[in-house]
């Protein structure tokens, strides 16, 4: 392969730092059902994963519902209004703050006061996720449904976490008896026709806000690189909801641990793919070990220990403390023995673009799972060419199955693109190898497409 060959002269010390700061965890996936929550701030917990424990605590202390809280003694089986009234407590926190409701709880006067163990089987969450996908529109995206149990493989307690939605109003019913639910205290009410206004207004809102904010972490991003030399990809990822505020700012060894913990990530997402470059090995234990201060954020660098006002090279990192990611990558550096700026164009090795991409994403969940969140998240990657004003060029050295040419060529039918509209796209916290391998794929594809090529070399 022709990719970039500036390494470190340790780069083996490197990759055993990158596995020892790792600590052979692979995925660093962990099971998450709420980590913060109004139990947890009932107890005086610290954002962690909620057990059976604390849920026992909170009914012995006769915790009271709230509006992100909501007792629950049996299931919504067999009796349709019971079934609707599932929908509507849903949609009533999604349009509301997000929380719990909790089945296998009996209250008196909203306050907890004994357990009732419930069936926990598969078949029953399948149920309740049925019923939320059949009665309410738009879907609550993120809702998960959990197991809790003290030993019992049968019985328990079983928790719907809803988070607080950015889609919202979420409505329930069909036909003539549609309407919008939201939170009161411990009840569940309707909107009335001018809070529904505002809510749709609220929406709109958000979503400019969010656009908009990460807009700012990209562009901040750009003035700490060195944009004369090549092309850069930016990735940022936002939470779509984020930590408490009591949550502790994270140490200097947790931001290591995070960014140690993406390397591993990414060979899980796409470990089929014996031509990917691995990104993040580059950046080096110093950068990892030794991450700078930011505002609200960790930096990582590449050149790590250049002076005060130097621009970012080849790499650069923020961690910021609410959950966000912004990793820059130079992605045109990585070619040898070619210039990327000779003739009327800029070539951009498709390759690399994906396993930065892979890269990228992993970054971005280890940074969430080290904040304890479990949270949908919001992911922009965008493609920004060096400052000499010439237009991107796809290139690979792709010759069939198995084959490789010892230097870059324009993929065939191909186009040249001077300005490319950034790509998109939402992924769990707590997803799977292969879900984040399928967000990373449709990443790289909306990229690419631009350029009229149909190939991903990332994995189906």
């Amino acid at each position: 392969m022709t990719f970039h060959a500036r390494r470190h002269a340790t780069t083996g010390l490197v990759a055993d730092a990158w596995r020892h700061l790792s600590g052979g965890r692979g995925s660093y996936r962990r099971t998450m059902t709420a980590k913060w929550s109004r139990i947890h701030a009932e107890l005086g917990l610290a954002p962690s994963d909620l057990t059976f424990d604390a849920v026992s605590r909170a009914v012995q202390e006769g915790v009271r519902e709230a509006d992100d809280l909501d007792w629950k003694q049996g299931l919504p089986v067999d009796v349709e209004k019971k079934r609707k009234e599932f929908a509507k407590d849903v949609a009533a926190m999604a349009n509301s703050r997000g929380g719990l409701i909790v089945y296998g709880v009996r209250e008196v006067d909203e306050r907890a006061v004994g357990l009732t163990p419930v069936p926990t089987g598969e078949r029953e969450r399948q149920r309740l996720r049925a019923l939320a996908t059949s009665h309410i529109r738009p879907l609550v995206a993120g809702l998960e449904i959990t197991a809790l149990d003290d030993g019992s493989p049968d019985e328990g307690l079983l928790i719907v976490s809803v988070p607080p939605s950015p889609d919202a109003p979420h409505v329930v019913g069909e036909r003539n008896e549609m309407g919008v639910p939201f939170r009161h205290g411990p009840h569940t009410e309707w909107m009335s026709e001018h809070q529904l206004e505002r809510a749709y207004r609220d929406r709109f809102a958000r979503h400019a806000a969010e656009a908009s904010a990460m807009t700012a972490m990209i562009d901040e991003a750009e003035q700490q690189l060195d944009q004369d030399k090549c092309t850069w990809l930016i990735v940022a990822s936002r939470p779509l909801s984020f930590l408490p505020p009591s949550a502790e700012r994270p140490t200097r060894e947790e931001a290591t641990e995070a960014a140690a913990a993406a390397l591993p990530l990414a060979h899980q997402i796409d470990p089929q793919n014996s031509k990917r470059v691995h990104v993040l090995q580059e950046l080096g234990s110093d950068a990892v070990n030794n991450p700078r201060v930011g505002l609200r954020r960790w930096v990582m660098r590449y050149n790590n220990f250049a002076e005060a006002g130097v621009p970012s090279d080849l790499i650069h990192i923020e961690l910021h403390h609410n959950g966000a990611t912004t990793i820059a990558i130079g992605i045109s550096r990585w070619m040898q023995n070619e210039s990327q700026l000779d003739g009327d164009f800029i070539r951009l090795p498709t390759r690399v673009l994906d396993s930065a991409l892979i890269d990228a994403l992993a970054l971005s969940t280890t940074n969430l799972r080290s904040r304890n969140h479990s949270a949908r998240a919001h992911i922009t990657a965008r493609l920004r060419p060096s400052l000499h004003g010439k237009p991107l060029a796809a290139v690979d050295n792709y010759l069939g199955p198995g084959l490789f040419a010892d230097r870059m060529t324009i993929i065939p039918n191909s186009r040249m693109v001077t300005q490319v509209t950034p790509a998109e796209a939402e992924f769990s916290a707590d997803a799977t190898p292969e879900a984040l391998r399928a967000v990373a794929r449709q990443l790289s594809e909306d990229l690419l497409h631009q350029f009229a090529v149909a190939r991903s070399s990332i994995s189906t």
